[in-house]
């Protein structure tokens, strides 16, 4: 009778580990997916401000979009670590996007009429610096990023 109660609780042990086991790889996996989301949302944040600041945005406003930008650049400084320098690479494109959206002001353009016309072409140069900048830089947010969103090389265990 005590064996088969040793055999029992052993059984029934190995059965709570195998289940312990089990748990801990689907949180650590759903903790993976919701990091990568987390991580996703701060490059999505950039795709649709970039849009918005050439396209006109659909259904929402420009501060909305712009605000959703700056919460996915404050949220960056806990997601990536950083020697990858995201964050400074989200300033300058944050900084670049306001200057761009300042000549879209149309109460700037009173502020033009009183520059004479090499005050004009500087403006203009930088503003088309300003947007070279920006398409350039999400190729760089992508490729600093990558390594964070990258499930290639992960096998299903089934």
């Amino acid at each position: 009778m005590q064996t088969i109660t040793a055999i029992c609780t052993i059984i029934i042990a190995s059965i709570v580990a195998w289940i312990s086991r089990q748990q801990w790889i689907i949180n650590r996996e759903k903790f993976r997916l919701d990091l990568y989301n987390r991580r996703f949302e701060v490059y999505v944040a950039a795709l649709e401000y970039y849009r918005a600041l050439f396209v006109e945005p659909e259904g929402r406003e420009i501060k909305d979009i712009q605000a959703a930008f700056v919460k996915a650049y404050r949220e960056a400084r806990f997601l990536f670590p950083d020697e990858l320098d995201v964050l400074s690479l989200l300033g300058e494109f944050q900084k670049r996007a306001n200057e761009i959206l300042s000549f879209a002001d149309p109460n700037n353009k009173n502020m033009l009429s009183g520059m004479d016309s090499l005050q004009k072409i500087q403006i203009g140069e930088r503003h088309t610096q300003n947007i070279k900048w920006m398409d350039e830089s999400l190729p760089k947010l992508e490729e600093k990023i990558a390594p964070y969103l990258n499930f290639r090389g992960y096998k299903e265990k089934r």
